[in-house]
């Protein structure tokens, strides 16, 4: 199953491609030992705004980012792969023009700046929030060792529901799943109580192998 950005379509080729990996996951035939989602590079945001957003994973899937759009074969993909990110900000799209804004008062005024926050530190700064962002970027539930994510930037996850329903794993939640792992980033993700890039949880063995962790937090 192809996916690009920009694309309208059934996923069967590049010319036909499926707008978001989230959207092709599902489309990809699990019992096939074959069965592929190819990614072009690019930055994918969740088309709704509900938190509870998240690229599943399924069993027998193999998720590969980083391709340029046109290749007929895997071996095609560029060395190293395009970026390509998974993003859990929901509100990218949002005319909140937050960095405008040099002090806390005009930046934390919601209605008005609603997705904005202000950061303090050594070179202070107003944002986009990210405690309303997706729960888990991407999820793995009763997932097998056959499934495999490979080339992507995985960020921004905020697991910090108020519930207390969805607080470990911002970039990555598994549950009874031992995918393969493979050249991925985790950036910028966040945990309220554990696991702010990665959670593994239950009966789970994930092989994690060339992938890096950048300013996560928990």
């Amino acid at each position: 199953v192809y996916v690009k950005l920009g694309g309208t379509g059934t996923g069967d080729s590049w010319a036909n491609a499926k707008p978001h990996p989230a959207d092709a996951v599902g489309m990809a035939d699990g019992t096939n030992p074959k069965a592929q989602v190819w990614v072009a590079g690019g930055t994918y945001y969740f088309p709704a705004t509900t938190r509870d957003q998240t690229l599943a994973m399924r069993s027998g899937v193999k998720i590969y980012g980083g391709f340029e759009d046109d290749e007929a074969r895997f071996e095609l993909r560029p060395d190293p792969p395009k970026a390509t990110v998974l993003s859990g900000e929901l509100h990218h799209d949002q005319p909140t023009n937050c960095e405008t804004f040099s002090n806390a008062n005009d930046c934390n005024s919601p209605p008005t700046n609603p997705h904005c926050e202000f950061v303090q530190g050594a070179s202070p700064e107003c944002r986009l929030r990210t405690d309303d962002n997706a729960y888990h970027v991407v999820t793995a539930t009763d997932v097998g060792a056959e499934a495999r994510l490979d080339g992507f930037i995985i960020e921004k996850g905020s697991a910090s529901d108020p519930n207390g329903a969805a607080t470990k794993g911002g970039g990555l939640k598994m549950l009874n799943s031992s995918p393969r792992i493979v050249n991925c980033t985790f950036r910028d993700n966040s945990a309220s109580e554990g696991g702010g890039a990665i959670s593994i949880e239950g009966d789970s063995a994930p092989i994690i192998e060339n992938s890096w962790f950048e300013n996560n937090q928990a």
